[in-house]
């Protein structure tokens, strides 16, 4: 498998993972002040709308992309599945992907929006193991009918930086 394949085969089980895992805050207070139904609430399902971003190697390679689902520039990056994200206000979620014509649920995962620092912290709730290991996004902006969501890694395999923005359908 040549280093860009395996680049973007390592996105997109990034992608699929930190799409699955749960948002966590150190604080309940800051979430218990949120109004659910209000325009800054990240409440609600949420549909991928475009993903943009880079992965580079140790080496120094780097893979630009900016696309958006349901496109031959998707398909040709195959950086992420094409997803829904449903947050529900008891914070749990559900991760949807789309297969062969139809959103099936992927993965249920627990989450927190600390609305001051707008981060969201994500955790798997089959992670019984370490429930300190989640996924951390930084909310870029959120409004009745979009939210953007940013995160980047850095692992043994090199670094990534991954920008997503989304439209509520629900």
């Amino acid at each position: 498998m040549n280093k860009k394949n395996y680049l973007w085969s390592m996105f997109t089980i990034m992608m699929v993972a930190m799409m699955s895992a749960v948002f966590v805050s150190c604080s309940k207070d800051d979430d218990n002040n949120n109004n659910n139904n209000s325009a800054g609430s990240i409440v609600g399902t949420w549909e991928i709308s475009r993903v943009e971003g880079y992965e580079m190697d140790n080496d120094g390679q780097k893979i630009n992309f900016n696309v958006t689902p349901n496109t031959e520039a998707w398909e040709e990056a195959d950086v992420a599945d094409y997803v829904q994200l449903e947050f529900r206000s008891d914070n749990t979620g559900t991760t949807y992907v789309y297969n062969k014509s139809k959103w099936v649920a992927d993965n249920v995962w627990k989450y927190v929006y600390d609305t001051k620092t707008k981060i969201l912290k994500v955790l798997d709730i089959d992670d019984e193991e370490d429930d300190e290991d989640y996924e951390e996004f930084k909310v870029l902006s959120v409004n009745a009918s979009n939210l953007v969501l940013e995160s980047t890694e850095e692992d043994e395999h090199g670094k990534s930086y991954y920008k997503g923005t989304y439209k509520k359908i629900k």
